[in-house]
């Protein structure tokens, strides 16, 4: 998910999934989310236990499909949480999980992407260096700098490692700072220009407010979002 051709259709497939989510959603006021709050916490607590913010995972849901399990769009993303075979994540899962994934499914959808969050955190925990674009970074000593941040797995999912190619260009923790460092370019969508990195910043506010609908408590635990 981190190259430019493959980001710049996952722009195209977000600005596709709003204007569904105008025309459907808000037309006939269908919450087609509210059948899979309980999938999503299901496999949440098994991946994560019972005190991972599961509601986020909707969040991510509502921004990427607007929650229709059929929707294919034009580079490739299929269902739930927009999976596309060519970039190789779907293997990645399927290995980890030892069966295949089937993104037209909500269940298999459901698991694969709770299962591939769950690979980005020990991503980010764990792992010492490895190379990125050119550049060799070091996903944990930025966790262990910033903490391990929500907002930060979900742009990770979102738009790939670039965050943390970013922070170590400026060294500062605060995501407003490491955003003024991004330099990704951008394309055009009709007349309007999308920058990638405006696009990339902005998905965890997106995640939160799409989640807040399905907020179970006033906070979210021992995880921090920001």
């Amino acid at each position: 998910m981190a190259d430019k051709g493959l980001f710049m259709n996952r722009l195209t497939s977000i600005l596709f999934v709003i204007f569904i989510v105008l025309l459907t959603g808000s037309a006939w006021g269908v919450d087609r989310c509210v059948e899979f709050v309980q999938p999503v916490r299901s496999q949440s607590v098994k991946q994560f236990g019972y005190q991972f913010p599961y509601w986020y995972h909707l969040g991510v849901m509502v921004n990427e499909s607007a929650c229709r399990p059929d929707i294919i769009s034009f580079d490739g993303g299929i269902g739930l949480y927009q999976f596309t075979s060519r970039t190789g994540v779907l293997k990645d899962i399927e290995s980890g999980l030892h069966e295949k994934v089937n993104p037209s499914n909500p269940e298999s959808s459901i698991r694969a992407y709770v299962y591939y969050i769950a690979q980005i955190i020990r991503r980010l925990t764990d792992t010492e260096k490895l190379n990125f674009k050119g550049v060799v970074i070091y996903p944990k000593k930025y966790e262990e700098a910033c903490g391990l941040r929500l907002a930060d797995v979900f742009q990770v999912y979102n738009g790939g490692l670039w965050l943390i190619k970013e922070y170590q260009a400026l060294g500062d923790c605060n995501r407003d700072k490491i955003k003024s460092g991004c330099k990704r370019g951008g394309v055009y969508v009709g007349k309007r220009w999308l920058s990638f990195c405006e696009t990339n910043y902005s998905y965890p506010t997106k995640v939160y407010r799409y989640s807040q609908k399905y907020r179970q408590g006033k906070t979210d635990g021992a995880y921090n979002y920001w």
